[in-house]
């Protein structure tokens, strides 16, 4: 469990690779998005979608639209400077 005063594991600004879930993606797919913020509790990252993922995902899922990922989808993180 994290401790209320340790910092979260992703911060605002942070840049992360997610990688879509079967059930959103035919076959493995990723996007690419900022950190708005994160519940550690939960493992989950609240974010804005940056990169413009393939047409055949719909509108949904277009470049600075919200998204809600568990932290077992991130396979990359760039920290914000």
């Amino acid at each position: 469990m994290v401790g209320t005063n340790s910092p979260p594991k992703y911060q605002q600004g942070d840049y992360l690779r997610v990688e879509l879930l079967p059930a959103v993606a035919d076959s493995s797919t990723s996007i690419w998005m900022f950190v708005d913020h994160c519940d550690d509790q939960h493992a989950i990252v609240f974010g804005t979608i940056d990169s413009e993922p393939s047409e055949w995902l719909g509108d949904a899922l277009r470049s600075g639209a919200k998204l809600a990922v568990s932290y077992a989808q991130i396979r990359e993180h760039r920290q914000s400077w």
